[in-house]
């Protein structure tokens, strides 16, 4: 019997996939659904934007997205160039409560009754398993790929890690 089904989102299309998967899945098996995510402390401040509708953020939060944007960082330590200036937390936070609410709002029309949320700080696979183990999940539903396409590449994609040290059942979503 399926009760518990854990997702997590980062905004990109993938997730979101993902995240209509898991809602579907709650409906059918009338399990509670608990969805993550964690603070996108390594997106770029254009990823940010790509993955949340910025229209829907307060005003002073689209106004520090702006402030970071418009300010690059010299990259002297590394060779020269320039990288975004970091992503205050604050802004994070935000993002994350937007992203949240949306698939909320999903979860309630589509009719899961049973559905809590969580933002969580820190490398995601390890946090999303910690979730997965804390909330004793029958089954863990993964986007395939998130906004960390070039990292998944080189150190492994968040879903990989999770579905290879995972517990329950994992659904990798395409």
């Amino acid at each position: 019997m399926i009760k518990t089904i854990v997702t997590a989102t980062d905004g990109s299309e993938h997730a979101r996939r993902a995240v209509q998967f898991a809602i579907d899945f709650a409906k059918r098996y009338e399990a509670r659904l608990v969805v993550a995510h964690v603070l996108l402390r390594d997106a770029s401040p254009q990823d940010v934007r790509e993955v949340v509708k910025v229209e829907k953020l307060p005003k002073a939060v689209r106004d520090e997205l702006d402030r970071v944007t418009d300010v690059p960082l010299a990259a002297a330590s590394m060779g020269g160039g320039y990288v975004p200036a970091p992503i205050p937390k604050s802004v994070l936070e935000a993002v994350a409560e937007r992203l949240l609410a949306d698939v909320q709002k999903a979860a309630e029309k589509a009719g899961v009754s049973k559905f809590s949320s969580v933002v969580l700080e820190g490398p995601p696979a390890q946090r999303i398993l910690e979730l997965v183990q804390q909330e004793k999940a029958d089954v863990v539903v993964m986007g395939r790929r998130g906004m960390g396409a070039v990292a998944g590449l080189v150190l492994g994609s968040v879903s990989n890690k999770v579905a290879s040290r995972a517990e329950c059942t994992c659904i990798t979503v395409k």
